[in-house]
């Protein structure tokens, strides 16, 4: 089943810089992003995302956005690009973070655990700009497979200052995201159980 994953993904990145795929199974992992850098370890680091993998079912990470990545330091290339404009300045979104593929679903991370303004308005724009990096990397993707939204979930990690109730997402964006994105949004705070499952 990895394998039909495996080929979406070649074939929405053609031509473009493709890592080679490792296709992983361990139990218990960590994505930590170091110098706006996602990376997977199999240590154990504090204060870092924790994915489990209770069934050892067979994953590949891919980083999108960043050095080394699918896509460098260019966005995803898209249809009317001004849908991902995230501030006043007009400003567009890039790549998200990076994605974990698993054999039912496709998970599309971002990181904003570096956004730790105290201000309401900031943290709007910041998780703003985090929703719609994700959007975009999904909308690039949503062109090569029809169904593509049937198996995409979009995950954003976000520091303890979001998480205080006055800052804490309302339920509304999520529900906004899934109309208008097609996939379910989840917002995760790493003073939370900071880890997630896959399928």
């Amino acid at each position: 089943m990895i394998d039909i994953q495996i080929r979406i993904l070649k074939r929405a990145l053609e031509g473009r810089k493709l890592p080679a795929l490792e296709i992983l199974s361990n139990v218990r992992f960590w994505l930590i992003d170091r110098d706006h850098k996602v990376e997977i370890t199999f240590d154990s680091p504090k204060k870092w995302l924790r994915v489990n993998n209770p069934n050892s079912q067979n994953f590949v990470f891919v980083r999108v956005d960043g050095e080394d990545s699918v896509f460098g330091s260019n966005p995803p290339p898209v249809e009317n690009d001004s849908r991902f404009i995230f501030d006043k300045d007009g400003n567009r979104a890039g790549a998200c973070d990076c994605l974990i593929i698993d054999e039912k679903v496709w998970h599309f991370i971002e990181f904003k655990t570096e956004s730790t303004s105290e201000k309401l308005e900031q943290i709007q724009i910041n998780r703003t700009k985090g929703e719609l990096q994700m959007a975009r990397t999904i909308s690039f993707f949503q062109n090569f497979d029809p169904n593509f939204s049937n198996f995409a979930k979009a995950l954003l990690v976000v520091p303890k200052s979001f998480a205080y109730p006055r800052f804490r997402a309302d339920k509304s964006r999520l529900v906004k995201f899934k109309l208008k994105w097609k996939v379910s949004l989840e917002e995760i705070s790493l003073d939370d159980s900071y880890q997630i499952n896959i399928s």
